[in-house]
């Protein structure tokens, strides 16, 4: 298979109607535009964006009643704590790191493309650490759980360190310090 034309880096597996040759998956997100994609199949799939207010979540009613439930939101949490106290990150990229992660395990896509390497180390922390912990739970599960922690920041954040100063104090001490994952 030949090499994408536009980065010539990664195959080229997608015939792109504007240029008449062979680009990546991420060239094409990246080029697509209404003049030239109209009546491309990919660009159709762009119009469908998420909309992560959507995604199923547990209501605060049904977590507090499940440990297993709990257990997944201190991890996810917990995470999200130690990995801020590493980079000093701000709500905006908890909610990336998020979105990422349903991006996984609700839109279930294969292939997650990250606006920056902090937003992919936290994604990959996180996901570690649930994949290793939780490799058993259903990813429905899983979903919702990370539907009502993201319900949560976006109702304690206004767009600096709410979020995150609120599971600090939640939280206390990151269970790295405590924990062996």
């Amino acid at each position: 298979m030949a090499k994408c034309t536009i980065c010539n880096s990664r195959k080229g597996k997608r015939t792109c109607k504007a240029t008449d040759t062979f680009i990546c998956s991420l060239c094409c997100g990246a080029s697509r535009n209404q003049d030239k994609c109209t009546d491309c199949s990919f660009y159709s799939q762009i119009d469908k964006s998420k909309n992560y207010s959507k995604v199923p979540y547990f209501e605060i009613r049904e977590m507090k009643n499940n440990y297993l439930h709990i257990d997944i939101s201190v991890l996810i949490e917990n995470d999200l704590c130690g990995f801020d106290e590493e980079n000093d990150i701000d709500d905006e990229t908890a909610k990336r790191i998020l979105e990422r992660l349903l991006d996984k395990y609700h839109f279930q896509e294969s292939s997650i493309v990250f606006a920056n390497g902090l937003e992919e180390a936290g994604f990959v922390l996180v996901n570690r650490h649930i994949e290793k912990k939780f490799r058993e739970i259903p990813g429905e599960v899983i979903t919702k759980v990370l539907g009502a922690i993201l319900r949560s920041l976006k109702r304690h954040t206004n767009g600096r360190r709410e979020y995150l100063d609120f599971i600090h104090n939640f939280i206390g001490m990151p269970l790295k310090h405590v924990l062996n994952y």
